[in-house]
């Protein structure tokens, strides 16, 4: 077992030196590395559990790659234990952690913060205090990731009232505006009529308390505003002024939290590229070959990501190369994790090239046919359990569109890696998306054995995918097909006759009840017969499936969303705030007023380039991966709150949650307003992961490259506004994006003057004469790179609360 010696503990484990619930580390084949697992079982005896023989001796233990049993003569080299030092204190001491949790690095014998920091790295800490000041023993209130109670520092917020319909409304009514200015100033206890602008600060503070913010105005810059906005001659503000400046402070706030949002596709980015494949990608070994077509391992060069290259041959695929162009459009319009991702494609001579994402672990079928052959399946029910959650997870979210898949069957779900149970479905050439007034799918197909009964009727709907998934089950239960004529046929009767009998079970009779179906537990056989109702009208959608109680009775240790991913989304969402000149942040000129109030004809206009910056990390997330294990846990995150079973975020779910963890009502619905770039209150997945891993991935030059390459499609070596329009925008919003995009090469051009300054004070101004004539047209790779990796602000780490 080669990779096992190094890490083997110097004592030799059994089985009976573990204990349900404990934290261990796992070996993994297919990933060469100990990954962090709990212990779900230890089996000292021979029993049957979950319909299987366990022999004595064996380990049940849960990681990131699926559920693994270790039996007894492989547990002293395949797990061990979480290594404690001898020194700590006693586990009396408050926060004290379990028996073999990981324990702060600074020995003060506290569990570390559950998740993620916003490298996307495991806290190695208990607490901010404690990583700041080590050995001092000081701790906050957020050590170990508890959650105490506390009374919030913002008024409570009802989850069904939206602070920013209540500021939308404040700035379309006058009359809402002046009674939520009376009572501003009724709570400092200032009358509205004849202020200098010095006692003006406290009332607008107040106006701005029920969002959770400060008012942050410099004296000189709050005095400008004041004689902007009209004062009499003796220097103070009347009531119409006064009015007039807090709905101007109000609107300032409004564009800053929520500025237009330019729509963005994860879509828009699969596109063909025109250079040669061989320049792009180092072609590796081959992975599998069929009658259509040759999968490659291939090597993107620029980013060093692994990916997969399927080759299909254009004269001997049975599909056109317009249809094969159309698989490709619909996998790039299903942005989830369990669905595979396809990042471009090459149209050559022969081939069409599609570049995808990898998956090692094979086919769901090649577990099928173990069962089949030998009678033992190579799975338990936890892993059934979890591929079936995955495989419906996917389904509620296709059929949301509704997108048809037509074809669901285990040679189309394949495995992530060997020692997983995560999985992605695949092949999506028969996928049809209904248009809002189609009742059934145009046009038939799939695999005979998968086909539900009103599918012979002509009459497809995405209840047939259910059905497919139904005999999945019954396929990873058993090893056969739940309907299934007589073969090889009886003497006399040929093909046409078997598929006749086959098509007349699908529709008449109840699945065969194979002796297999005993060895799993009720709810199991419940859900499967659900899944098989003849009539599609009873039979339960994909979200109605995964309630099921089977699928809680194997839930999974709840994920926790940390403190770090916390701050990064947070930190994302003020992009448009940090990246732009605000009423707030400027001393303007006497005069400018339009520039002052950051308004047009009383209407909030939005911030320059929130949109482009977002834009560009929405692309760097659908195109590159972070480490492995911190994809893991954020898919954990994704499907954990993906509490309506839809296959994406809610924003109100969101929006609650971020509220759990102690943001402010008007920062939790900043966060969901910069994460939902379709504007339809959903979070995909990838919309998701650009605002958790932006921090991370702004810091590799390698995926930055790559992206400005993706931009760079003449590779002239300069992004135009054209270019980033070709891949960003999204054909509802052309005219708005074309109108955006100057917006941020006049960003990139104050990041180079300011760097320029800061080097070389004395001798750059005539360079930037020329480069303000040039920075509009174009940015260069290293203006590219500046823009992406500016310094951000982030939340303070213990203003916010882990949330599970």
């Amino acid at each position: 077992m080669a990779g096992y010696s190094e890490a083997k503990p110097a004592k030799v484990l059994a089985a009976n030196d573990f204990v349900v619930g404990e934290n261990v580390e796992v070996w993994s084949n297919s990933r060469n590395k100990w990954l962090p697992a709990v212990v779900h079982g230890v089996y000292l005896q021979a029993t049957t559990t979950e319909g299987f023989d366990v022999p004595p001796g064996s380990v049940k233990v849960l990681s990131e790659a699926g559920v693994k049993w270790v039996l007894a003569d492989s547990v002293a080299v395949v797990l061990r234990k979480v290594a404690l030092e001898e020194s700590f204190p006693s586990k009396e001491a408050k926060g004290a952690p379990g028996p073999s949790a990981r324990l702060c690095k600074n020995n003060c014998g506290r569990a570390v913060q559950p998740g993620l920091t916003r490298g996307l790295k495991p806290y190695d800490t208990c607490c901010k205090r404690c990583a700041q000041s080590p050995g001092s023993n000081e701790h906050d209130e957020n050590c170990g990731g508890r959650h105490p109670d506390r009374s919030p520092s913002v008024p409570s917020l009802d989850l069904q009232q939206s602070l920013r319909s209540e500021l939308e409304a404040m700035l379309k009514e006058p009359a809402a505006l002046e009674e939520i200015v009376k009572g501003a100033f009724a709570r400092s206890g200032k009358p509205i009529e004849r202020l200098s602008w010095e006692e003006l600060r406290e009332p607008l503070e107040a106006l701005l308390q029920p969002f959770g913010v400060h008012l942050g105005v410099k004296d000189r810059f709050l005095e400008h505003l004041c004689q902007t906005h009209g004062q009499d001659e003796d220097g103070l503000m009347d009531r119409k002024g006064i009015l007039v400046l807090c709905k101007t402070v109000l609107q300032d706030r409004y564009r800053s939290w929520f500025p237009e949002i330019l729509p963005v596709s994860t879509a828009n980015f699969v596109k063909q590229n025109r250079r040669p494949l061989e320049e792009l990608y180092t072609m590796g070994k081959k992975l599998g070959e069929g009658s259509f077509g040759t999968v490659y391992e291939v090597d993107h060069k620029l980013s060093g990501e692994r990916r997969v290259c399927k080759k299909i041959w254009k004269t001997k695929s049975d599909m056109t190369s317009q249809q094969i162009l159309q698989e490709i459009g619909n996998m790039a319009m299903l942005d989830h994790p369990n669905v595979i991702k396809v990042f471009e494609y090459f149209d050559e001579p022969n081939f069409v090239s599609q570049i995808m994402e990898p998956c090692y672990g094979g086919e769901l079928q090649d577990k099928v046919n173990v069962l089949r052959k030998t009678g033992k399946a190579p799975y338990d029910e936890a892993f059934v359990c979890d591929v079936m959650k995955q495989t419906l997870r996917a389904l509620a979210f296709m059929h949301k569109k509704p997108f048809l898949h037509k074809d669901l069957k285990p040679q189309n779900i394949m495995l992530v890696d060997q020692d997983s149970s995560s999985i992605k479905v695949i092949d999506f050439g028969l996928a049809e998306l209904f248009n809002p007034q189609q009742k059934f799918a145009n046009f038939i197909g799939g695999t005979r054995l998968y086909m539900a009964p009103e599918v012979f009727r002509q009459q497809m709907t995405i209840k047939t995918d259910i059905w497919s998934a139904g005999v999945i089950l019954y396929n990873l239960m058993t090893g056969d097909f739940p309907f299934l004529a007589q073969w090889p046929p009886p003497k006399g009767k040929d093909e046409a006759w078997w598929e006749e009998q086959t098509i007349l079970k699908i529709k008449n009779e109840q699945p065969v009840r194979n002796p297999s179906l005993n060895k799993w537990s009720a709810q199991c056989n419940d859900l499967l017969l659900r899944m098989l109702d003849k009539d599609d009208a009873l039979r339960p959608d994909a979200t109605q499936c995964l309630e099921h109680p089977w699928f809680s009775g194997y839930s999974e240790i709840p994920p926790t969303l940390s403190v770090g991913v916390l701050q990064c989304v947070e930190s994302y969402a003020r992009m448009s705030e940090l990246r732009k000149v605000t009423v707030f942040c400027k001393c303007l000129p006497r005069g400018s007023t339009s520039r002052a109030t950051g308004s047009q004809g009383g209407r909030p206009v939005a911030g320059p380039d929130s949109s482009v910056f977002q834009g560009i990390f929405l692309l760097l997330a659908h195109q590159y991966e972070v480490q492995k294990s911190a994809l893991v846990e954020l898919r954990a995150l994704f499907t954990h709150f993906d509490v309506r079973n839809q296959g994406c975020l809610s924003a109100q779910d969101l929006k609650g949650v971020l509220v759990k963890s102690g943001m402010g009502g008007v920062a939790a619905e900043r966060v969901c307003h910069a994460l939902d770039r379709r504007r339809d209150g959903q979070i995909t997945w990838t919309e998701f992961t650009a605002a958790a891993m932006w921090y991370v991935v702004c810091r590799n030059n390698k995926a930055i490259d790559a992206a400005f390459a993706t931009f760079d499609s003449d590779q002239d070596g300069r992004v135009t506004a054209k270019d980033l329009q070709m891949v960003l925008a999204d054909v509802r919003g052309q005219e708005a994006w074309r109108k955006q995009m100057p917006h941020m090469f006049e960003e990139m051009e104050k990041q180079e003057i300011s760097s320029l300054r800061r080097t070389a004070r004395d001798t750059v101004r005539g360079f930037v004469q020329l480069f303000k004539k040039e920075a509009t047209k174009y940015a260069n790779l290293d203006q590219f790179r500046q823009y992406l990796q500016q310094n951000m602000d982030f939340r303070a780490g213990d203003a916010l609360y882990a949330v599970t």
